[in-house]
């Protein structure tokens, strides 16, 4: 089994390949879609694209795939967008006043991918272009939401089985509510999910994900790891991160865990759930780009793995936190892992990655590297 860590800017596009099944997690910025593009050219068929939450770096690449000449090598498609969070949705066209007010909401939640700054008023949005190219999500679970309390929690792909870790019901219900609020403070009225609320409702999902302000600059000026290792923890209370798909991948004797930009509260209660106090993987694709509020200590304790993925070129929110690097240094069970970064990150100083050399164990780490094989 084969994963790369597609150059995906700063977001995920993460292929995995085994003997007779191609699965892509995420999509990551519309800017990217050229360069990691080439690679789906190369392969036949996506036996799934999985989108794990609405955030532009995750999203806006799937959009570009889904409206490219490559569309048709997509076979099923796992994504909660409109359609799927909000339940029984009104029947009501609304009115002229209720597509102003949309509206408003894209022109006021703008994103940016990278330098180029995307409006949605302007473009459109993931549910509308399964909407509009009859490309029917979670066929499984009957087109609805994917959770983890779905009754068909394990799905399978080919070769793959996926065991569901999130979103919950609950974190998920909490969007959907987050969204309700937003409609009815101006007014609007719930209606039928045409382009125009799709695209409403994606662009301020990924508004509401903008990073706090801890996370907008270099975590730390220092580079001892010991200190670095042990400043405090406050885990991710971003909606969207808290709705992210997110799975425990095994084919044959392999196992991947994919955790996407989920938070760490998400993936703990899991596995208290499983009674799984320590979980063996051949890989883990860390949670949100390394940061430092996804990824704490009792995670990395209680998951043995040799790889640590880390999917980003650090132009967004400084990402991969050294705290999180710190962390994977001091508390990593195996002391002979290799953290992977798909690109080569500028904040990472000559005098870190001299510590990091020099730290106990063997834990080494890798910048610029797209494949790993298990």
């Amino acid at each position: 089994m084969k994963i790369l860590m597609l150059k995906a800017g700063y977001g995920d596009s993460i292929l995995i390949v085994g003997n007779t099944t191609n699965i892509l997690v995420d999509g990551g910025t519309a800017k990217s879609f050229d360069e990691w593009s080439k690679t789906i050219q190369q392969i036949d068929k996506l036996d799934a694209l999985f989108v794990t939450h609405i955030d532009n770096d995750h999203v806006g690449g799937a959009i570009k795939l889904l409206t490219s000449e490559h569309s048709n090598k997509v076979e099923q498609i796992y994504f909660n967008g409109a359609n799927q969070i909000i339940v029984n949705p009104s029947s009501d066209s609304g009115t002229r006043n209720d597509d102003i007010e949309l509206s408003a909401i894209s022109a006021s939640t703008v994103l940016f991918d990278e330098d180029k700054q995307i409006g949605y008023s302007e473009g459109t949005s993931l549910s509308f272009i399964l909407q509009s190219k009859c490309l029917n999500a979670n066929l499984e679970f009957n087109g609805k939401a994917v959770t983890r309390q779905s009754l068909q929690n394990i799905i399978t792909v080919g070769e793959f089985k996926l065991n569901l870790i999130g979103p919950t019901k609950e974190n998920l219900d909490s969007l959907r509510d987050n969204w309700l609020a937003l409609l009815k403070s101006r007014g609007i009225k719930r209606r039928i999910i045409d382009k125009t609320y799709s695209s409403a409702f994606e662009s301020y999902l990924s508004s509401i994900d903008l990073p706090t302000k801890s996370d907008q600059t270099i975590s730390s000026n220092s580079d001892d790891i010991d200190y670095l290792a042990s400043r405090p923890f406050k885990d991710d209370d971003s909606l969207p991160n808290k709705s992210s798909i997110s799975f425990l991948l095994k084919a044959e004797s392999k196992s991947i865990l994919m955790l996407g930009d989920s938070d760490a509260a998400t993936v703990s209660s899991w596995l208290n759930e499983n009674a799984i106090s320590i979980l063996n993987v051949d890989a883990i694709k860390v949670p949100h780009h390394g940061s430092k509020n996804n990824f704490n200590i009792e995670l990395i304790k209680r998951i043995n793995t040799p790889y640590y993925l880390i999917s980003t070129n650090g132009k967004k929110s400084s990402h991969p936190d050294l705290e999180t690097i710190a962390r994977i240094l001091k508390y990593a069970p195996n002391r002979s892992a290799k953290i992977i970064l798909n690109y080569k990150i500028q904040h990472l100083t000559k005098s870190f990655l001299m510590n990091l050399e020099n730290w106990e164990g063997n834990i080494s780490l890798h910048q610029d590297v797209e494949e790993i094989e298990l």
